[in-house]
């Protein structure tokens, strides 16, 4: 199925017709209406009761629909109907009036509309993952690179990522990625930018989660790695060598202990004499239980999952519960040994399960006179993959970063793309599975003699898992999932586990 775009018909609309339109809402009977953003088209399961209005003021409500390249098709108490896109001027969900009768509007106006190609088959699959995949030009030939923001699962929890490349290469005076959905999801980029970084020839450069970049020039690997159980897994983390230290499953661990939700690593590294700060570089992936645990508890809102995307859209405290949940349980916590205590020095972001990525954490060393550092890295069971782990002491050293937009993009119809993903605007390229987009960028001067280049994708969007939506769901669970730890740790790893 391809993913297609198409600017917003709101667009052709008088600026004050489009506000109105984004602040009013009616309700009516046993039903109140709300204007959706174009942005949550995508979130529809299609068995919504939504009402289409055309810029001709007709009102289509439909009981079941999909939206297509050219327009929307539904049912309507007289039959089916279809709708041209460039017709529409807003579209409203009808919902049970359980709570008053004039709503907040979410905004409106988003230059973007979500196109499923007809002939879609009802049942949805379960996702192996999520998020655009990136493929650098590397001369001859497109290369998978980049699983890019992982984990931004709604609209309001938007992401920017920092993904090294490791094969992109410059041709004709032009870098070349290809941004493909080759998930069963709605996808939002929107924004897509390179950092070019110069820097001296032995130097590898790699990002945090900030978007800092750090020079990596003397990575030593563990003296030592120790499992839980205290099994040494030393050259499994090593090198970046595709041989993993998996965080696994296990089958008769008793789900009540704590300590059997919780799994990592204890690395033992020698310290250069002196040193008050290092850089840990940890190159890894997650494992399929990452998706897993995501499309697991959105299907605990059932039926209402629709409604729980508008809140989370509409509702800073419930994103901060939903980013505490995924930091708590999902992120790999990174700490140092520091007087007998472990100290915390930051939380490494989900990456996917497709391919590895390497991240850097600043560690704070002051204080510690030991000739070694000892660090855990932590985080709930099964969830990561851990390829190398490694500790540089050394000083950042010199490097010139740039950051450039694309000079060209389109789709696979051959439409522009440059004003949706050329900067972060809530302008969003938006596309369903099987969509393609070719970027290109300037290469710019560089670097100077005697210096190499590193190239780093910036990207941010979010995306919608198509997940199931039938039975009433749990919605009181998934709420002590997001404010009580190991309750989202022990459903997910027993569902997983009773092949649910």
């Amino acid at each position: 199925m391809s993913g297609q775009l198409r600017t917003s018909a709101l667009d052709s609309c008088p600026r004050a017709v489009r506000l109105l339109l984004a602040v009013v809402i009616v309700a009516a009977g046993c039903h109140t209406t709300r204007q959706l953003s174009q942005e949550d088209w995508g979130a529809l399961g299609g068995d919504e009761e939504i009402t289409v209005v055309t810029h001709s003021d007709v009102r289509h409500e439909l009981t079941s629909f999909q939206f297509l390249t050219t327009g929307v098709i539904g049912q309507t108490e007289q039959g089916e109907t279809q709708i041209p896109l460039d017709s529409i001027a807003f579209v409203e969900l009808r919902e049970p009036n359980t709570a008053g009768t004039v709503l907040t509007v979410l905004g409106a106006g988003t230059a973007v509309g979500i196109l499923i190609a007809l002939g879609e088959s009802p049942v949805v699959p379960e996702p192996t993952g999520s998020c655009p995949f990136v493929y650098s030009f590397d001369g001859e030939e497109y290369r998978f690179d980049s699983e890019t923001f992982a984990g931004a699962i709604a609209r309001g929890l938007d992401r920017t990522d920092f993904d090294n490349l490791e094969h992109l290469r410059a041709v004709d005076g032009r870098y070349r990625i290809r941004l493909t959905n080759e998930r069963p999801e709605t996808q939002y980029t929107d924004e897509i930018r390179l950092m070019v970084v110069d820097h001296p020839a032995h130097v590898e450069v790699i990002p945090d989660r900030t978007g800092a970049m750090h020079t990596v020039s003397g990575l030593r690997p563990p003296r030592a790695a120790l499992d839980p159980h205290g099994r040494d897994v030393t050259s499994e983390v090593s090198e970046a060598d595709e041989v993993f230290w998996v965080s696994t499953i296990e089958e008769d661990a008793a789900l009540t202990d704590p300590a059997s939700l919780r799994d990592g690593l204890v690395l033992t590294f020698a310290r250069p004499e002196g040193s008050r700060s290092a850089r840990l570089v940890v190159h890894a992936r997650n494992t399929e239980l990452a998706p897993f645990a995501l499309q697991t508890f959105l299907e605990l809102q059932g039926e209402d999952l629709f409604s729980w995307y508008l809140r989370v859209a509409d509702d800073p405290s419930l994103r901060e519960r939903i980013r505490g949940w995924v930091q708590r349980e999902g992120m790999l916590h990174v700490s140092v040994l520091r007087d007998g205590q472990w100290v915390l020095q930051d939380a490494l972001l989900d990456v996917g399960p497709a391919i590895s990525k390497s991240q850097v954490v600043q560690l704070d060393l002051e204080g510690q006179l030991a000739d070694t550092v000892v660090v855990k890295v932590e985080s709930a069971r099964g969830l990561w993959s851990v390829d190398r782990i490694g500790l540089d002491a050394g000083p950042e050293l010199e490097q010139v970063v740039r950051e450039i937009g694309p000079s060209r993009a389109t789709d696979a119809q051959g439409r522009d793309l440059i004003d949706l993903i050329a900067d972060t605007d809530e302008r969003y390229y938006a596309t369903t599975e099987g969509a393609v987009a070719d970027i290109e960028f300037e290469v710019p001067e560089g670097p100077p003699e005697g210096w190499n280049r590193s190239v780093v994708l910036k990207s941010r969007g979010f995306y919608y898992l198509y997940v199931s939506r039938d039975g009433p769901g749990d919605p009181e669970l998934a709420d002590r999932i997001l404010d009580e730890p190991f309750t989202g740790n022990r459903y997910i790893l027993d569902q997983w586990r009773s092949g649910s």
